[in-house]
């Protein structure tokens, strides 16, 4: 299902080359569910971002689902992404001018063939699950560090991704949110 196989990625820093990836290679089935682990700055967000085909690698190869991503123009992976990728990211990444329901909609309003009842419908139902109904017309700067994490969650979910990418999805959590 995921194939990343001897990626290299790099950043100038100061103008000395910092290796932030070096030879990362491994196969993820699906099913399968990985954690990567390690210290901050060790490279675990580059790895995801890269994987999930919002970066691009030095070198190396990155296939998803039989498709190399390294072939694909930026309009392809936003394509691709929107149908097979989920992502919550470690910021949230939520649009400010959306609220929390326009916020978990949007993957199904950029990418899909449902009718606008749908959309919210679903949108509604995943805001459910994450305990975030009663706050659908709030946007994000109403919102707490772990509503707006619970919002980027249902937002990742609303599209039946192939695969989900998490950059420390429980970080702004409490305990009782924090458990899945």
């Amino acid at each position: 299902m995921l194939q990343v196989k001897n990626v290299n990625k790099s950043y100038s820093v100061s103008g000395k080359k910092l290796e932030v990836l070096k030879d990362v290679s491994f196969r993820i089935e699906e099913g399968e569910f990985i954690a990567i682990i390690g210290p901050s700055g060790s490279g675990k967000s580059t790895l995801l971002a890269i994987s999930a085909g919002l970066d691009r690698p030095d070198d190396g190869e990155i296939v998803l689902d039989e498709v190399p991503l390294l072939e694909k123009s930026e309009d392809e992976l936003a394509k691709l992404r929107g149908e097979k990728i989920g992502f919550i990211f470690q910021n949230f990444q939520l649009i400010k001018s959306l609220n929390a329901l326009e916020n978990v909609s949007l993957p199904l309003v950029l990418n899909s063939k449902l009718n606008s009842i749908q959309i919210k419908d679903r949108a509604l139902a995943w805001l459910e699950k994450v305990s975030m109904r009663e706050r659908a017309s709030n946007f994000p700067g109403q919102l707490s560090g772990g509503e707006e994490q619970r919002i980027a969650i249902a937002r990742s979910f609303i599209h039946n991704p192939k695969i989900l990418f998490a950059d420390e999805p429980t970080a702004n959590l409490d305990k009782k949110n924090g458990k899945g």
